[in-house]
């Protein structure tokens, strides 16, 4: 096999994302992108997960580089295990047991202004989040 120039080596991962496992559990490794977006203040979000519609508070704190939060459903109060922004979109892991529910959940949102959206996924399938900040105003988005 003839060497590979760098731009061949790029296109390759980015059609098979590199992926480490750490305690039998897999973790792909993405791009990530400077963030674009300050997604810090109150939200206040509708998970729609098939036929059921559940809402939740998201409380986002810090600025886009240090984010830190947890969100507010169903009478509990849980802790983000991490938040990353890259680009316009923010995404969220936590785990299910503060819930009552087992195993991590995840999600994506894409910030647009005060408005926000995204695709998630949990141990019982997929879902879609979408809401709107309430309170603290945003910064100024980054122009490029």
């Amino acid at each position: 096999m003839p060497a590979r120039t760098g731009q061949e080596y790029i296109n390759r991962l980015k059609e098979r994302p590199r992926e480490v496992w750490i305690d039998g559990r897999r973790h792909e490794l993405k791009e990530t992108k400077p963030p674009e977006v300050d997604p810090a203040g109150t939200w206040e979000m509708v998970v729609n997960a098939g036929d059921q519609k559940i809402p939740l508070t998201l409380i986002l704190e810090g600025d886009m580089n240090n984010v830190t939060g947890y969100l507010e459903a169903q009478g509990a109060r849980v802790e983000f295990s991490s938040i990353e922004v890259s680009g316009k979109k923010v995404e969220f892991a936590f785990s299910g047991a503060a819930l009552g529910m087992p195993g991590e959940f995840s999600f994506t949102l894409e910030i647009k202004g005060d408005t926000a959206s995204g695709p998630g996924s949990s141990p019982m399938g997929p879902f879609t989040i979408k809401g709107r900040r309430v309170s603290g105003s945003p910064e100024p988005e980054v122009q490029r």
